[in-house]
């Protein structure tokens, strides 16, 4: 046994006494899990101790020390910055408490500084497998997506209002794409396959152009780059032109 168990044991075992003292709001007491959840540990009150937020966070800190877990770390690392444990942390909803949440936030609108710390908080998150299938299974039993729904979604992707445009634009402004990705970028706009560029001409169809986009087309037709020049080039030489039939004179 290490110095770090004999600390832990120590601590939550001389702390179990302060249960009477201990409320959810006010007590100025935490109570811990002697054998974190993540680690499966239970609700049974032989699994509780009733600590200091200062004492708690060191409590985590000393698993982390023992076991080296990254449960343990990271909720060594989230109390560090709080200074009390909130009584909701780790809580299960009740599926009661589910649908009053769900019918509460239907409709809200969010502020754009609100959506952009949401965005800022996915990028990079990775889903672990088990999250993975806990959405998957969650999705299970999902109303199809009605054809009206799948029309409108259609609608908007084709004809993106002036705001998604520039939304969209913004968002690809100073993103660097990887060697290997501009490679295959290029191969398939050099040789599209049949059913893309069926697509491409479909989703053209009535779409109406700016007179700046009309501008910068023409332009771009007048006065093509090398590298365009080059592409039209090399595309012309891989292009297969069928034999015409001469017919005798």
């Amino acid at each position: 046994m290490t110095i770090y168990n004999t600390l832990y044991h120590n601590l939550v075992e001389s702390r179990k006494s302060l249960k009477e003292q201990w409320r959810p709001i006010g007590s100025g007491l935490d109570r811990h899990h002697i054998i974190p959840r993540h680690a499966g540990g239970t609700e049974e009150e032989d699994n509780f101790s009733y600590l200091t937020h200062r004492e708690h966070i060191a409590a985590h800190w000393l698993l982390w020390k023992i076991h080296g877990r990254d449960g343990d770390k990271s909720a060594w690392m989230l109390m560090r910055g709080m200074t009390y444990w909130p009584t909701w942390v780790g809580m299960k909803h009740t599926e009661e408490s589910k649908r009053k949440i769900g019918e509460a936030n239907r409709g809200k609108k969010r502020t754009e500084e609100h959506r952009r710390k949401m965005s800022e908080s996915q990028k990079g998150k990775k889903h672990t497998e088990e999250s993975k299938r806990k959405i998957s299974e969650a999705r299970k039993g999902m109303k199809p997506i009605s054809e009206e729904t799948k029309r409108k979604i259609g609608d908007a992707n084709r004809n993106p209002s002036a705001e998604t445009r520039r939304k969209m634009s913004e968002s690809r402004k100073g993103k660097k794409h990887s060697e290997e990705t501009r490679r295959k970028m290029s191969e398939v706009h050099k040789n599209p396959s049949e059913e893309t560029r069926r697509k491409i001409s479909e989703a053209g169809r009535g779409r109406p152009c700016s007179e700046e986009t009309r501008r910068k087309i023409s332009e771009g037709k007048r006065n093509p780059s090398a590298e365009t020049r080059r592409n039209i080039s090399e595309g012309h030489k891989n292009r297969k032109y069928k034999k015409r039939a001469v017919k005798p004179v």
